[in-house]
């Protein structure tokens, strides 16, 4: 009896334990789990920055000089074109004077050339004029004929006569040739001429001298030759006379002074250049203010000489300030000029929130200490408050950077995504059972990732590595 009681306790104990187990079995399981809805989907990071001024202007002395007149003291409020100092003047004054009287002289020069040159050309015609007068007297003196011996000695007189005048046009011609050389050296030397022009000029020297020289020899050939004068020698000084006014003509043609004339105009432009120079730095004696603000340092303030391109004061602009939040490398690529960020002031009772555009970064990178002792290379980053009347000078900002943001996106934890065969899949609870289902990754998120394939609404188990799933398992959706 007692046998078969014991046999009826396990035949009990083993019916519960199955239906036990069958009951559990098709019970659902409980699992974590998400309803996916659209949403903005972003990526950003916080970095902290400090509100600087606008701008910190330096002023700096364009000359050099002594100190006559300080007007300005540390932290005065000063308007744009406000005097900040005066410097002694009467040095570049002095030698404005100089300048200036030299050009007077130099013009003088220069106009004089052409009542030179008038001069000069009146007398050319006067000489010609008395050589072409010789020449007829020559022609109608050997027209004649059957003259007695007594006026063939005054016809010898006569022509030595005319052979001097030639030589004293040729000396005068040499003269003049000379003359014109050694101006025209000086040009040349100057760089005012080329040396072509300085070349022509050593030729025509060299033209009259041989010219002078056969003069003389042709008066020594009149005055040793037979008292009659023959046919030969009246035409060797019509020909004298002849090329001396052709000489002349040729001068005529010419413009001696023009040249002198333009290096005399250069210089002048010269010195004008000079007197606008002078001007300029006798204007740079009163050292203004290029900026409205107040003067944060004076460096001037206890020296009596200030000297070119070295600060004279430093101002701190009016208007509104901006922040400068120093960013590592690695983040800064994802910042762009004209990008937003959000703004956020902590004060004790409620943060200030606001926005911000960033308004430059810089070039380089420079070595940043973090709080906990390590360097790191960040690049500086100046962004101008949207709203600045709450952003003052020195306050900490946080500041915070989008790097990803898109509109209507699904997301799902990153915990909800496995791989199966190198193809990406979620868990997702269909009438009460899981289901694998195959998506497309997007961006990846700081806790999530943005996923194609599933539908708003479904719901998705967000632990994707839970030894309870499997295909079909029925899930308990809390």
């Amino acid at each position: 009896m007692k046998k078969i009681v014991k046999w009826i306790i396990i035949l009990v104990v083993a019916i519960a334990a199955i239906g036990g187990g069958v009951y559990s079995k098709n019970q659902p399981i409980v699992l974590e789990t998400k309803k996916v809805e659209p949403t903005t989907a972003t990526l950003d990071f916080t970095e902290q920055g400090i509100v600087v001024a606008q701008r910190v202007a330096e002023v700096y002395s364009l000359t050099s000089g002594k100190i006559v007149n300080l007007l300005v003291k540390e932290g005065q409020q000063i308007k744009v074109g406000d005097i900040i100092c005066e410097l002694d003047k009467t040095s570049f004054e002095l030698e404005l004077k100089q300048v200036e009287m030299n050009t007077e002289s130099i013009k003088a020069q220069r106009d004089n050339l052409r009542v030179e040159e008038q001069r000069r050309r009146d007398t050319l015609v006067s000489s010609k004029n008395n050589l072409a007068s010789e020449l007829k007297t020559l022609e109608s003196q050997q027209s004649g004929a059957n003259q007695s011996k007594e006026e063939q000695l005054q016809l010898k007189d006569e022509q030595v006569r005319l052979q001097n005048i030639v030589i004293a046009q040729s000396e005068t011609d040499l003269a003049r040739a000379i003359e014109n050389l050694d101006k025209v050296e000086t040009l040349w030397k100057s760089g005012g001429l080329p040396k072509k022009d300085y070349d022509d000029a050593v030729k025509a020297v060299s033209l009259a001298e041989t010219a002078l020289e056969q003069n003389k020899q042709q008066i020594e050939v009149i005055k040793n030759t037979a008292d009659v004068v023959n046919t030969e020698q009246y035409e060797a000084m019509k020909q004298a006379i002849e090329t001396q006014i052709d000489g002349i003509n040729d001068d005529l043609n010419k413009n001696y002074s023009e040249a002198m004339y333009k290096y005399y105009t250069a210089l002048m432009d010269a010195n004008e250049i000079s007197s606008l120079k002078l001007k300029d730095q006798m204007d740079y004696c009163s050292v203004s203010s290029p900026v409205s603000g107040t003067i944060t340092t004076l460096y001037i303030k206890d020296t009596n000489v200030v000297t070119q391109q070295t600060p004279v004061a430093s101002i701190t602009t009016e208007g509104e300030n901006n922040i400068e939040v120093f960013v590592s490398t690695k983040d800064v690529d994802v910042i762009k000029e004209g990008n937003k960020v959000e703004l956020s002031l902590e004060r004790r009772l409620n943060d200030v929130a606001s926005t911000g555009t960033v308004k430059g970064l810089d070039d380089k990178a420079t070595i940043k200490v973090s709080a906990l002792g390590v360097e790191e290379r960040r690049v500086k980053v100046t962004i101008t408050p949207d709203d600045p009347k709450e952003f003052k000078e020195g306050y900490d900002v946080d500041v915070k950077f989008n790097y990803y943001r898109e509109e209507n996106k699904i997301t799902v934890p990153k915990t909800a995504t496995f791989k199966e065969n190198d193809v990406d899949m979620v868990w997702v609870i269909k009438d009460g059972a899981a289901a694998k289902v195959q998506v497309t990754k997007g961006a990846e998120l700081r806790s999530d990732t943005v996923v194609e394939g599933i539908n708003a609404g479904d719901i998705v188990v967000t632990d994707s590595s839970s030894a309870l799933l499997k295909e079909g398992v029925k899930v308990k959706v809390e």
